[in-house]
């Protein structure tokens, strides 16, 4: 009896436990759950007022009536607006891709904003237009917010998006894989080859419409890949664009919409970047188009310059887009690196007057690609003038590479610039020439210098100016038009070869050099034999 009387308290205390475990259990959550549910819609806290609307339009448990009792009832909008109004903040949530973390959510009842001091919360950064306000203790959203939900619906959605989504069957609209319905993944695949497609026509068009445009500018063949890189760029930004007005249409969850929309906010800085190059690229073209026009040396040395210039530009603009786009605060960032910067600053010194002394170069305009020019340290034709140096092409055929800095605090003597480059030289005739045949000799000369055709006629001096000892000199001192140093060797060639025929005519004999040698006669006695 008394084992029969312990079996039966131990089944007692088996079925008590089980009870608890398994009936006692689910029945304590739905208590704690039914708690839950009830201190959420007393709405006595931001996180209550939030938890009210955004489980009140899950897809599995919509009910915009329900979701609307977190709205400011003290309000003119009658409760079928008010559901409504629950159904576009909804679809405005989605389609910005407006994503919250609830657990982010203040649930202190005496939750106030620090930078404006009043008991408001704003869940999204991106749209202040949408806050919670405390009215009579408890939170809501706010009038204002309802009175511009309309509004932001309108200019977010042209057409009713439930038109568009209405088309698909509800069992694409109803099955849910991994958060996303099926019509969801349908829509993925038709916009992502709607984007290709697209992508492909606008690249060919924009490709075409540069490429006949610079080809107006050129003769020769455009630069292909320059203007394709353009297109193509051009092209992404704008179907980018697209994209950022058809994916709220669709109607995407916020967690995915706004993964979404921030991958295509943080790629069109890069892209529009790219678009930029490539606009330089083809302003490069147009400008090249515009030196051959003018045939001006100073336009061929400013456009690689421009050119560099405007491309570290754009580097530095779409650096900062982006650090806009992750949230960075780059004004506080750059005043962080103000001490940095003032080191970097000090250290770079030399690079900063290098690229001062560019600009100096190509306002002043000491010199320009192709003249010859002089310093106290080295001479050399220009060859490009660069950012940050100017590189000369020496008598040796050397490269010398001279910072701009340096070079602009240089005495420059800039022989490209002459419009007329000195010839002179003395012609020695020899002794005894016929004072007639050198008077027609010097006036040979001068003809020479008067038919030319490129000599300086109202400016040269050829006379017989001095008797040596061992030559008649005749100075021989004229300009010569010539751009370039290898022009002014062929022309003095070919004066030099008419000289030289005039002197066969006339007889003519240069003079060399001569020296007389005088013998004294030797005395015996000066050198006595020895016996």
């Amino acid at each position: 009896m008394r084992f029969t009387a312990s079996a039966f308290q131990l089944c007692k205390s088996l079925i008590a436990l089980w009870i608890i475990v398994f009936v006692g259990t689910p029945f304590a959550k739905a208590q704690n759950f039914e708690l839950e549910n009830k201190q959420a819609y007393s709405l006595s806290s931001p996180y209550q007022a939030m938890y009210v609307f955004y489980d009140n339009t899950r897809p599995d448990n919509y009910h915009p009536a329900r979701a609307s009792l977190a709205f400011n009832p003290y309000t003119n909008f009658s409760k079928f607006k008010l559901d409504s109004l629950a159904t576009q903040l909804k679809q405005i949530i989605n389609g910005k891709g407006l994503y919250i973390d609830l657990k982010q959510v203040p649930t202190n009842p005496n939750f106030q904003d620090t930078t404006r001091k009043k008991a408001v919360f704003y869940p999204f950064k991106d749209m202040p237009e949408i806050y919670l306000e405390q009215v009579y203790g408890r939170w809501y959203f706010s009038s204002e917010t309802l009175e511009k939900i309309p509004k932001i619906h309108a200019n977010l959605f042209p057409f009713k998006s439930e038109l568009l989504i209405g088309i698909f069957p509800k069992q694409l609209r109803n099955q849910f894989i991994l958060g996303l319905s099926l019509f969801h993944y349908t829509a993925l695949v038709v916009v992502f080859i709607a984007a290709l497609l697209l992508y492909g026509l606008l690249a060919f068009a924009f490709r075409m419409f540069l490429a006949r445009l610079v080809g107006r500018l050129k003769h020769d063949r455009p630069e292909k890949p320059k203007l394709k890189s353009a297109a193509r760029a051009f092209s992404i930004f704008l179907v980018m664009e697209l994209l950022q007005w058809v994916i709220p249409i669709i109607q995407f969850p916020a967690f995915f919409s706004s993964g979404l929309l921030f991958s295509i906010d943080l790629l069109q800085p890069v892209f529009l970047g790219l678009v930029f190059l490539g606009l330089v690229d083809v302003l490069s073209v147009y400008l090249d188009h515009v030196s051959e026009m003018r045939n001006d040396v100073w336009y061929e040395q400013i456009i690689p310059f421009l050119r560099t210039t405007l491309q570290i530009l754009i580097v530095i603009a779409t650096f900062v887009l982006i650090l806009g786009k992750l949230n960075v605060n780059v004004v506080a960032l750059f005043a962080g690196l103000s001490l940095g910067g003032l080191a970097i600053a000090l250290a770079a010194q030399d690079t900063f007057k290098n690229l001062f002394g560019s600009v100096t170069v190509f306002l002043d305009r000491p010199f320009q690609v192709g003249d010859w020019i002089v310093t106290d340290k080295f001479s050399g034709e220009v060859e490009l003038i660069g950012l940050r140096s100017t590189r000369l092409r020496t008598i040796h055929d050397s490269l010398v590479h001279v910072p701009n800095g340096k070079l602009t605090d240089m005495i420059i003597d800039n022989w490209g610039m002459r419009v007329f480059r000195m010839y002179k030289t003395v012609l020695q005739i020899k002794l005894g020439t016929p004072r007639a045949t050198i008077e027609a000799f010097v006036l040979r000369l001068r003809e020479i210098v008067d038919q030319h055709p490129h000599t300086r006629k109202e400016q040269y001096m050829i006379s017989l100016f001095d008797v040596g000892p061992f030559a008649y000199d005749v100075l021989f001192y004229a300009f010569i038009a010539a751009p370039t140093y290898n022009e002014e060797l062929r022309i003095r060639e070919g004066i030099i070869l008419q000289i030289i025929q005039a002197a066969e005519q006339m007889g003519v004999s240069f003079a060399v050099p001569t020296q007389q040698i005088v013998l004294e006669p030797v005395k015996p006695q000066d050198f006595p034999l020895k016996p």
